[in-house]
């Protein structure tokens, strides 16, 4: 059997700045500017998993992202056919659920090239809508495209989780002024893929094993509300951890 290198040099780049650094963090007041790909869509979706206790920040759902086979999709499946509701609320539990990525360049922050910032579903829409807007046309354009001003709340007045807003700067502007250093962002945007590690369908099924062994004993008293609340306590946990995964909303539980 022959090495994958292309799965030794994902695993290589996680280890090393390159997959560590490439994802950004709103902590505040930002302005940024998203940069142009190749493939003329910027944003990149992917959905995780957030069930499993040993990865809080998160497993690469297989299935809906690369549309590879995928033991939790295959189960939750089955759960769904089953039909009761024991099924049913067990199966909500293995929701995969999207995070979507753009490449940004940070003023004020360029020294450190391109990076992926990530963000939950109503930034998404947001941006998609500006992008749809004629009154901005193509905010992406190298030359004359706009900054977005991000504003990242921790804890907004009224709600319990984090919060972020997305403003097009109404000036247009360019990616950046030295067209030497513009060439270099577009040719280095780094692979999405190397800062997260994608389990094979062996590892994710222990985990999925590991995790049902779990909560198997955990809700094996037979009261119908200690199970309900147990089921709860969980769903609790997955929002938790969504919540630190890049924090942003909570906007992705259906």
């Amino acid at each position: 059997m022959s090495i994958d290198i292309n799965a030794i040099k994902q695993k290589l780049a996680r280890l090393t700045k390159q997959g560590r650094n490439s994802i950004w963090k709103p902590t505040g007041e930002h302005t940024v500017r998203l940069v142009p790909t190749k493939e003329g869509d910027p944003f990149k979706e992917r959905y995780f998993y957030y069930m499993f206790p040993s990865h809080p920040q998160g497993v690469i759902a297989p299935s809906p992202t690369f549309g590879q086979p995928d033991p939790v999709a295959e189960f939750a499946a089955k759960l769904r056919q089953e039909g009761t509701p024991e099924a049913r609320l067990q199966a909500k539990l293995l929701n995969s659920r999207i995070r979507v990525f753009a490449p940004v360049i940070v003023r004020g922050e360029e020294g450190e090239g391109v990076r992926w910032w990530g963000f939950g579903k109503q930034v998404y829409e947001k941006l998609l809508n500006l992008i749809l807007d004629e009154d901005y046309g193509d905010i992406v354009d190298v030359n004359k495209g706009n900054d977005l001003k991000v504003s990242f709340q921790k804890s907004a007045p009224g709600k319990s989780f984090p919060t972020t807003d997305v403003m097009p700067k109404p000036k247009p502007s360019k990616l950046g002024d030295n067209a030497k250093q513009v060439e270099q962002w577009l040719a280095n945007i780094p692979n999405l893929d190397d800062a997260f590690e994608v389990k094979t369908y062996d590892e994710l099924k222990n985990m999925l094993e590991r995790w049902l062994s779990s909560e198997s004993s955990d809700t094996s008293q037979t009261d119908s509300n200690k199970s309900a609340n147990r089921s709860e306590e969980h769903k609790d946990k997955i929002d938790d951890a969504f919540k630190e995964l890049l924090t942003e909303d909570k906007d992705d539980d259906e």
